[in-house]
């Protein structure tokens, strides 16, 4: 009902560039530049300043922007009714994916349960995984996308969100390539005195606060440096600059190229699964339940 190009207008004006917003997109820069362009021909309105160092929302484009999130969630919303009250299902599971929580993990669970679902089909969503706008991207769970994959155990996404725990993921540090430590398959405690640890700040997640209260207790000679409570990509870059470790989990292991996560010996972990809306729509709450049954016979089977 609206003109598709507005999700990659919003995608473009926040990332002030098309080669940026081309990779969140999953397009290539030519291809959003064609949509930006059509779209400004179709509404008759100059929506963005071109600059070599990136672009810039004119005055009518910063009117568009006011209002285009509005009439996407308003589209979506009379769509869903009208389907409603038609008595039919929408048929699309949308999964939001980002940097730090791609989609692919859910893939492999899907193999195994599309055939309850017949007819229905996938669709990834790109978020941004910006630690100062995740928030925000948190609460659109079930209007934007309808769920996502990864680590969960933050106090304040919780209050937001339900969560199914399929899996843990290991509390790992990270170096920079050129670091000693990038030699060791294993690093001890012992590595890691007299040098800094970045790790998120102190009060949101229950796992790194204990990791925090153990180190500093027993571990004293170890520099606990504060990070945003929830990483992007600028902590991993900090890492890299600083030279510094940085506490990370395993799923994260190949965010950034030039950083080598590596197992500690401790038993730390992450609870891992899927995050969802607190009053999913009754064909999500139908796919955790399938997902539910799936982990059930699995860890049958490891029992047995």
């Amino acid at each position: 009902m609206y003109d598709p190009a507005l999700k990659t207008f919003l995608t473009v004006a926040d990332y002030s560039s098309f080669t940026k917003a081309s990779s969140h997109l999953f397009l290539s820069p030519t291809a959003v530049m064609k949509q930006m362009n059509a779209l400004e021909g179709r509404l008759g309105v100059k929506l963005f300043d071109r600059r070599p160092q990136g672009c810039t929302l004119t005055e009518a484009g910063q009117i568009i922007y006011r209002y285009a999130e509005q009439i996407i969630d308003l589209s979506d919303t009379a769509i869903r009714e009208a389907q409603q009250a038609e008595g039919r299902e929408h048929r699309v599971f949308r999964i939001g994916t980002s940097i730090l929580n791609p989609a692919m993990p859910f893939l492999d669970m899907w193999k195994q349960i599309s055939d309850q679902f017949p007819g229905f089909t996938l669709e990834m969503v790109p978020f941004d995984d910006d630690h100062s706008d995740i928030m925000n991207e948190i609460s659109q769970i079930g209007k934007t996308f309808d769920f996502f994959i990864g680590v969960c155990d933050s106090r304040g996404w919780k209050q937001h969100v339900s969560f199914l725990q399929t899996g843990t993921m290991r509390k790992m540090v990270a170096v920079p390539l050129n670091d000693p430590l990038a030699k060791k398959t294993l690093v001890t405690r012992g590595d890691l005195h007299g040098r800094t640890l970045i790790m998120v700040g102190e009060g949101d997640s229950v796992t790194n606060d204990k990791i925090r209260a153990d180190l500093s207790k027993n571990d004293p000679e170890i520099t606990i440096q504060d990070a945003p409570i929830h990483y992007d990509m600028s902590v991993f870059n900090d890492a890299v600059t600083s030279g510094n470790v940085l506490l990370n989990n395993e799923c994260w292991a190949n965010v950034h190229p030039m950083l080598k996560t590596i197992p500690v010996d401790w038993n730390y972990i992450m609870p891992f699964g899927v995050i969802y809306a607190k009053n999913p729509s009754p064909q999500v709450q139908r796919l955790i339940n399938e997902i539910s049954k799936l982990i059930r016979k699995e860890k049958q089977h490891k029992d047995t």
